[in-house]
């Protein structure tokens, strides 16, 4: 949805609903979870794309301290034949 809104320039909606995103991955109970970790590294990567997008460069270093934060992504292991 918030790729939808900032595709068409509301860009206000867009940040609010991914700020939103980001602060329930924060307080979910599995926060800690891989998947959830993924996922707010997503949502952050989102939000450093629109705020680039949108010229807002203060806000977008902002995030990209928050993202370093996150493990690179990486591909899964292979799993053992046999």
């Amino acid at each position: 949805m918030a790729e939808l809104l900032a595709d068409r320039k509301n860009n206000d909606w867009a940040a609010a609903l991914l700020i939103d995103a980001d602060k329930s991955l924060r307080v979910h109970l599995r926060a800690s979870f891989a998947s959830l970790t993924r996922r707010r590294a997503d949502v952050t990567d989102k939000l450093i794309h629109l705020y680039t997008t949108w010229g807002r460069e203060a806000d977008a270093e902002k995030r990209r301290a928050e993202r370093a934060k996150y493990p690179p992504e990486q591909a899964p292991r292979p799993r053992p034949r046999g």
